[in-house]
């Protein structure tokens, strides 16, 4: 199988004589929750190491829900780690925690994206520390095209949203987009428990790795723990991201009700409703004081974000591993929501508009008063003659 479909491989590697014994193709995703039952400190970047007093975390509610799945088999765990939980202000979490593995059978007909691929797999495996996941299978062709990772992310998100008291959030991309091959040689080549090689022909990454006994789940756990913190990183900056979108998408509401209501201050006279045009120009500053509020938070969590990008690369750029995906992970996490460096002089604008409608609207008050008491007095000294 593989000497045929896998030969050139070698080649590129660097290593003619290499003999391949077989491959596997890995792909990464993730799944995010959100849910308020926790109450978790609200800060930006949060990581929390669960206390198991406080009873069941998220990730063993994950865990009950995916035991409960009909085409989840052989769930076990391979190694116990602390339970910690990657947070935002709005409740978003990723929950990382003991490593297990676990088997999907899903047949054909019940595969969501069965009519993407011609080569649909039916039966797969997973490597998971709760949120962050890698599906593999044995690979035949190159490229191997499969949605594995994607049925299982799907999975995963119909189990939550059916047995836990929280639910998932979309969160992309999940999986990744580059592929992750395993290269195993054959038996007689020199051996080691580590990889010897790691190549990326059209942004897949594949990783060399002596078998030397070890099962595929043992090479694939290897794979998972190489990369792991920096995914985890990644999908927390996304996780981040998707919480400034919505605080970006709140400030240009809030500058459009700017806008309206500066509108209609300027649709009002000041003589015919002059009261009336204090309250619209009491509630357009209003406006104003909460889009400069928006604004603090918006580019605060926007400094947050940059400061963990920066950190994510270094880590990026220093991995054995994904060190030739920096530029994938750079253009994925260029942000979309920078503030228009016009809403600022806009905003003075209006500010200074306000504070002059402020101040006529003073005088013309002052004038109508001056006016209503001046024809009280005439009227009271005309009756005292």
């Amino acid at each position: 199988m593989s000497e045929k479909t896998f030969r050139d491989l070698p080649v590129k590697f660097g290593k003619q004589q290499v003999e391949i014994d077989h491959v596997l193709l890995v792909k990464f995703g993730c799944v995010c929750v959100k849910g308020e039952a926790y109450r978790l400190p609200a800060t930006h970047g949060g990581v929390w190491l669960w206390d198991k007093a406080k009873g069941l975390s998220p990730y063993d509610h994950i865990i009950q829900a995916l035991e409960k799945q009909a085409n989840i088999f052989d769930l076990r765990t391979i190694e116990e780690r602390d339970q910690s939980i990657y947070s935002t202000k709005d409740h978003r979490m990723l929950v990382d925690g003991n490593l297990f593995s676990l088997r999907v059978n899903l047949p054909l007909r019940m595969q969501k994206y069965r009519e993407e691929t011609a080569s649909c797999i039916e039966e797969f495996a997973v490597v998971s520390s709760g949120s962050l996941f890698a599906a593999f299978t044995e690979a035949r062709d190159y490229p191997t095209v499969t949605y594995m990772a994607h049925e299982y992310r799907e999975i995963v998100r119909a189990q939550i949203d059916k047995e836990m008291s929280f639910e998932h959030i979309s969160l992309g991309p999940s999986p990744i987009h580059p592929d992750f091959y395993i290269v195993v040689p054959r038996k007689g080549e020199p051996q080691s428990t580590t990889a010897t090689g790691i190549y990326s022909i059209d942004q897949d990454i594949f990783v060399v790795m002596e078998g030397h006994g070890r099962s595929d789940i043992e090479m694939v756990t290897d794979l998972f723990d190489q990369i792991r913190h920096e995914l985890l990183d990644f999908y927390e900056i996304k996780m981040h991201e998707v919480v400034l979108g919505h605080r970006y998408m709140l400030l240009t509401s809030e500058f459009s009700e700017l806008g309206d209501g500066f509108k209609r201050v300027l649709q009002t006279s000041s003589w015919v409703h002059p009261f009336r045009r204090v309250r619209l120009a009491s509630s357009a500053r209003a406006s104003l004081s909460n889009i400069h509020i928006s604004l603090v938070e918006h580019e605060t969590l926007l400094l947050e974000i940059d400061k963990d990008k920066s950190h994510l690369f270094a880590k990026i750029k220093e991995s054995k591993v994904l060190s030739d995906l920096y530029g994938y992970f750079h253009q994925l996490t260029e942000s979309e929501f920078e503030i228009p460096k016009s809403l600022s002089p806009a905003l003075e604008h209006f500010s200074g508009e306000l504070e002059t409608f402020r101040n006529i609207q003073a005088v013309v008050i002052a004038t109508i008063a001056g006016a209503a008491i001046g024809a009280l007095l005439t009227a009271l000294f005309t009756r005292s003659w």
